[in-house]
């Protein structure tokens, strides 16, 4: 499509609406530089139906403020609890509000790692105790001199 002379300096809008017509098959009707109405838009029902109007107002415009944060308590109020000890808790013993005393328990943590670490201090315990036994017994072998020198060093160092 050919646009003459006169149409050049219009703004696209309107610019558009001559070449909607055109492509219509409508012959477009001459249109004051900038003027768009219904007279010289040719727009199918379908089309008519997906334009939406409003009143255009004037308003002040502000930016909005985009920003990070963190949510968090607030510290003068509360403080983390680290268990010495891994695990889930299984039991909240005090409550919100509860005034608490050094060393009172706060929760229950079911700890797998606090069973298996109990478990190791038991087995540790028995061999201490069977070390204790044998230095025990070389010390009386070597006062008699039913012992050599060198196991009873064997025996306290192993104690």
């Amino acid at each position: 499509m050919k646009i003459s002379p006169q149409y050049r300096l219009m703004p696209p809008f309107a610019l558009a609406a001559i070449i909607a017509a055109g492509a219509c098959g409508r012959k477009a009707a001459p249109v004051a530089e900038g003027v768009a109405n219904d007279s010289n838009i040719a727009i199918t029902e379908q089309q008519r139906g997906q334009i939406e109007t409003m009143k255009v107002d004037r308003s002040n415009f502000t930016l909005p403020i985009v920003t990070t944060g963190t949510v968090n308590f607030n510290g003068d109020r509360s403080t983390s609890v680290i268990p010495a000890i891994s695990g889930p808790v299984s039991k909240i013993v005090a409550q919100p509000g509860d005034v608490v005393v050094p060393g009172q328990a706060l929760a229950l943590v079911a700890s797998p790692d606090f069973a298996a670490d109990i478990a190791a201090f038991r087995k540790a315990e028995a061999v201490w105790h069977n070390a204790d036994r044998i230095a025990t017994l070389d010390e009386k072998l070597s006062a008699s001199d039913a012992l050599a020198r060198s196991e009873l060093d064997q025996a306290r160092s192993d104690l």
